[in-house]
């Protein structure tokens, strides 16, 4: 399912990295089953920041390819609003790739509205130097 977003995980990814959220208090994960099998799930998290009063934000929705268009990812998009509230913040944020325009209008016909374009970078840390 993740791959079909562009992340493709292994199941031991998956299950390291959904243990390592479960551990963060100010994390979830909620998943959509359909018969039993899991057909998409939904990542929020609670952000603090110096610049912007605490958020919820999506930091992942995957549906799977077979089932779009069957409102599951609106379903998902109402648990994370309700768990937003829920731990008393009042703004919910996602962001999405700048060629995925589907998703654009996905996002904006559930009441989501740009609030900015910018790029992210990214350095490695960590790493031994060559020599």
């Amino acid at each position: 399912m993740m791959a079909d977003l562009g992340y493709p995980l292994t199941t031991d990814q998956l299950r390291q990295r959904l243990r390592e959220i479960r551990a963060e208090k100010d994390n979830t994960v909620l998943v959509a089953r359909l018969d039993g099998i899991a057909v998409g799930l939904i990542h929020v998290a609670r952000l603090v920041s110096l610049v912007a009063e605490p958020r919820a934000e999506i930091r992942a929705l995957v549906v799977d390819e077979s089932v779009r268009g069957k409102g599951i990812g609106k379903q998902l998009i109402g648990a994370a609003e309700s768990w937003a509230s829920d731990h008393g913040m009042k703004k919910l944020r996602l962001g999405t790739r700048i060629h995925r325009l589907e998703a654009h209008a996905f996002y904006e016909h559930l009441g989501f509205s740009l609030a900015k374009e910018h790029k992210i970078y990214e350095k490695p840390v960590g790493l031994a130097e060559s020599a």
